[in-house]
């Protein structure tokens, strides 16, 4: 058996764990979008079927259910976004955060360059596949960046926000960095594509374990306590 392929189905399996782990809790609840994400990931792993990575018909697949994919990794940050931010003292805090925020994503996102893209002089296909894995790469790193300072922040300046909350921004997190990570390395290192993508997979499959097992209905239920330097001293 190809190891890839062991590894996309070993990603699926993992997924479809974390999926119902997030039902049987209730705990899916709260993360709509992120169930939907799951269920879509999934999903994915299963275009071996159409023949393999060699095969047109697989890139076909592959190209359209990626750009799904990234559409929802939007809507899960957005998603996350609002739970960390869901009170009025947040919302004092998000103006100036979220410029903060959204500009340093930019900035880490456009330092990972263009250098070996070639987007002149290339098939429709190769094109489509260079733009796909540019926007791959770029909106990685900006989710990485977005998550890790929603999760420092909540950390930082807790509200009352469930652990849950927490261990899902920091899950993202390590997510969106193995992504980018692994498009960058696929940018730089010619051939590396089986490599790198099997890689993922099993990262994936790591993670929505993590997922399946962290996100839990106590997690959900109990606010962070508040950290000692936060606490009002007493006189």
């Amino acid at each position: 058996m190809d190891p890839r392929l062991f590894l996309n189905v070993a990603s699926a399996a993992a997924g479809v764990f974390a999926l119902c782990r997030l039902i049987t809790t209730g705990v899916f609840r709260a993360y709509c979008w992120f169930a939907v994400y799951l269920v879509a990931a999934s999903l994915q792993c299963f275009i071996w079927l159409a023949g393999g990575p060699e095969d047109h018909l697989y890139a076909i697949i592959w190209a359209a259910s990626t750009a799904g994919l990234l559409g929802l990794r939007i809507v899960v940050v957005v998603e996350l976004w609002h739970k960390l931010n869901d009170n009025a003292r947040a919302g004092l805090l998000s103006r100036s955060f979220t410029w903060t925020v959204l500009i340093l994503a930019a900035t880490v996102a456009a330092a990972s360059g263009l250098d070996s893209l070639r987007l002149f002089g290339q098939s429709p296909q190769r094109l489509a596949f260079y733009i796909l894995s540019l926007a791959s790469r770029y909106s990685s790193s900006a989710l990485c960046v977005i998550c890790s300072a929603l999760a420092i922040f909540a950390v930082m300046f807790p509200r009352g926000v469930s652990k849950n909350a927490i261990r899902h921004a920091f899950l993202l997190t390590a997510y969106f960095a193995s992504i980018a990570a692994g498009f960058l390395v696929m940018n730089f290192v010619r051939g590396s594509a089986p490599l790198v993508g099997a890689l993922l997979s099993g990262s994936s499959a790591g993670l929505y374990v993590l997922w399946g097992v962290l996100l839990t209905e106590p997690g959900e239920l109990a606010p962070i306590q508040t950290p000692v330097f936060s606490q009002p001293e007493l006189s």
